[in-house]
């Protein structure tokens, strides 16, 4: 048993090391790990995939710039890719958290939206992204367990427990509804 507690110390220390708030983000009050940084690229790179993908196969099918009916493909817009980005990170939350009685964490702090807005922005800006790859996923869908275990962990029970409402904090069903909000 302790041949693998050896071999998982690493990716704990890894792991422990990654969830420690960065410095620009505390001088600010915030607790922006390394984890979140990546993650937060990590969804924008994915979604800028998934995006050029789809869009490379329609025009593909289609063999032009224009749908059938004669109607020109619409224009890509950093604001509608930001939109898109930032609905995936809160639109569950947004949902969960009004029944729960909580606010919003993109209405509590701006951080973490910023950080997202200024991710895409870099993202964007890259001429290219490599197209998804078994070499290139494999990697990242082990960074995206961690970060739902983290989540799931570390972030959804406390935020349950401790709500003020003795029927929400203790109902096991609340906690299965908020983790597969984040999950």
């Amino acid at each position: 048993m302790t041949g693998y507690v050896a071999l998982l110390n690493p990716l704990v220390y890894t792991f422990q090391w990654a969830l420690q708030p960065i410095a620009p983000f505390t001088w600010f009050g915030s607790s922006v790990c390394v984890l979140d940084v990546v993650a937060a690229t990590r969804l924008c790179l994915a979604l800028r995939q998934l995006r050029e993908a789809l869009r490379a196969g329609h025009i593909a099918r289609d063999g032009r710039s224009k749908t059938k009916s004669g109607v020109e493909i619409e224009e890509m817009s950093f604001m509608k890719d930001l939109f898109t980005t930032l609905t995936v990170v809160y639109g569950g939350e947004s949902m969960t958290a009004s029944l729960l009685g909580l606010t919003p964490t993109f209405m509590v702090s701006g951080v973490v939206p910023l950080l997202y807005t200024a991710i895409q922005a870099v993202i964007e800006i890259l001429p290219t992204v490599p197209a998804p790859s078994l070499g290139l996923e494999l990697p990242l869908s082990i960074l995206d367990g961690f970060s739902r275990t983290f989540l799931l962990c570390n972030f959804v029970p406390p935020t349950v427990t401790a709500h003020a409402s003795p029927s929400v904090a203790n109902s096991p069903w609340t906690l299965v509804l908020t983790s597969l909000d984040h999950s």
